[in-house]
């Protein structure tokens, strides 16, 4: 890379990163937009992680997915609310019990993205860009993200 470009370049990086954690690890161009990923166990805007904010983010973006899920959680929360005397115990098998239901959901909802009903691939990179969604997913902290959406209900 030449002295010129390498320097607009850097030039741009500042804007690249406005709003992300400190710490980049790397960073691309897509389609107008930036991305920036922070270093692997770093908060990323106040969640455990890019994974967790990012799930968070697509599931309170949506009104009917995000009112499903604040559905489930008060089911979540009137379950247990027999288990025993003990508010905190309470609220921690409600958080466990809506964070396992997203994960499976979700989980569940995205297994085969990119193939047909046939089990052909509309894409050669169909099987890495499940495999990378799958990853992302794992990568999500649930519990945190069923813990705001209980919380919530209060």
């Amino acid at each position: 890379m030449d002295a010129v470009t390498k320097k607009s370049y850097n030039a741009q990086a500042p804007q690249w990163r406005e709003g992300f954690d400190e710490g980049v690890a790397h960073e691309r161009r897509d389609k107008g937009r930036a991305w920036s990923r922070p270093v692997e166990g770093q908060r990323y805007n106040g969640w455990t992680n890019y994974e967790t904010w990012v799930v968070n983010l697509w599931l309170g973006n949506d009104e009917d997915i995000c009112k499903h899920w604040y559905e489930v959680a008060e089911k979540a929360v009137e379950s247990t609310g027999s288990i025993t005397m003990d508010a905190v115990t309470n609220r921690n098998e409600a958080v466990r019990l809506l964070a396992d239901a997203m994960r499976e959901t979700i989980s569940d909802n995205t297994e085969g993205i990119g193939w047909d009903k046939t089990g052909v691939a509309s894409s050669p990179y169909s099987g890495m860009a499940e495999d990378l969604l799958r990853a992302a997913l794992e990568a999500a902290n649930w519990r945190e993200i069923a813990e705001h959406k209980v919380d919530d209900l209060d």
